[in-house]
């Protein structure tokens, strides 16, 4: 079926068809009833593209309204996306296409590659991402693997992959690209490890926190926190020299609220940094 226009609705009771192609599809292209198309290809869909089945490739198609709830069965490429792509399934792979609309809440079951996507999110991708540009934002999805050569926008964080954040897998090491996590601990069984020189780890400080400062007055000052624990370890380290220095010490501790800095001096004013680490 080529060299057709279809205004709308047109597609609603067709079945099976293959070599579809170099048509334009005015209106809907609305297939409850389930049709099944094969080698779809150069076809112009001018408005909503929804519940169609594509059991084989499908390439080479312009959507310029959105594409919804498809199934797609086979290779899926070299497609253009004006609108949205959303809820559809990818049983295959998704490679060469460009999407200027936003992409998201599909499921996709093998590789995306090769793309370039306006908005990528909340995407489920069971193999890998590689080899993709994504200019906005690429944000909550669950992915597999990840691959070094991809260009990630100015909007890129909270994406998730199998076991929790956005990072690619290897067999020794787990490398977080552009992503901020929120939760309540991260467990690792094996080394946490910055291999890049420069690096450092980050603490917020303020109310009932696990790092501060202190001013001793009198050779002794109590820190507020909920944070210290009967087993919290408590490393203290002075900051700025006040007064007669002496050696600063955890004399108590209230677990979950409060611990006491105290030096040999009565007379020390010091500043005294802190930091609370428990163990494991």
């Amino acid at each position: 079926m080529t060299d057709n226009t279809f205004p709308s609705q047109d597609f609603y009771t067709f079945a099976t068809y293959s070599n579809t192609g170099n048509n334009d599809f005015i209106g809907v292209t609305d297939n409850y009833n389930g049709p099944n198309f094969t080698n779809t290809f150069n076809n112009v869909f001018m408005d909503y593209a929804r519940s169609n089945k594509a059991m084989s490739e499908f390439f080479g198609n312009t959507f310029v309204g959105r594409s919804f709830v498809n199934d797609f069965g086979s290779a899926f490429a070299l497609n253009v996306f004006y609108d949205e792509c959303v809820f559809n399934i990818f049983r295959d792979n998704f490679y060469q296409n460009t999407a200027l609309g936003s992409v998201y809440g599909n499921i996709i079951g093998k590789d995306v590659t090769n793309n370039t996507f306006n908005w990528f999110q909340d995407n489920i991708i069971g193999n890998s991402i590689g080899n993709s540009t994504f200019g906005n934002g690429f944000q909550r999805n669950i992915v597999d693997d990840f691959s070094s050569s991809i260009i990630f926008g100015v909007e890129t964080d909270k994406s998730f992959d199998r076991t929790g954040m956005n990072y690619r897998l290897t067999a020794t090491q787990v490398s977080v690209i552009n992503s901020s996590i929120t939760s309540t601990y991260l467990a690792t069984a094996g080394d946490m490890k910055n291999t890049v020189a420069g690096g450092g780890i980050y603490i917020k400080e303020g109310v009932n926190a696990t790092m501060g400062v202190a001013t001793l007055v009198g050779g002794t000052v109590t820190v507020s926190t909920t944070k210290v624990t009967a087993n919290s370890r408590i490393f203290l380290t002075t900051q700025t020299v006040g007064g007669t220095i002496g050696t600063q010490y955890i004399s108590a501790r209230v677990a979950g609220t409060s611990f006491t800095i105290t030096s040999t001096s009565a007379t020390d004013t010091s500043v005294i940094a802190w930091q609370i680490v428990e163990p494991s």
